[in-house]
């Protein structure tokens, strides 16, 4: 990876311009599908939080269960936008790392 963004999550209205994710341009563009999924992914968040607070742990739990795949799926997404450079060419596996 060349580059590295750095996301702020706060709500579209905190900032007001529709977006939630700010910071460093990486120099790609990012269709509306993928925008959505993130959003959808801080919704399962949200939505968890609310239901735990309100003592409803299972449907919590039920929340949480859909994050895996969307993160899988997201990883996938953001992974393939990536440039591959010299390193990323080699025949050792190296893992995606955060």
């Amino acid at each position: 990876m060349t580059e590295q963004a750095t996301l702020n999550l706060f709500p579209p209205a905190a900032k007001g311009n529709g977006s939630i994710a700010y910071g460093e341009s990486v120099g790609v563009d990012i269709d509306a599908e993928l925008v959505a999924w993130l959003h959808e992914a801080l919704r399962l968040f949200g939505e968890a939080e609310i239901r735990l607070r309100s003592g409803e742990v299972l449907p919590a739990l039920s929340s949480l269960a859909a994050v895996p795949p969307l993160h899988g799926m997201l990883m996938g997404r953001c992974s393939e936008m990536l440039e591959p450079t010299k390193n990323d060419l080699s025949d050792a596996p190296n893992g995606i790392y955060l």
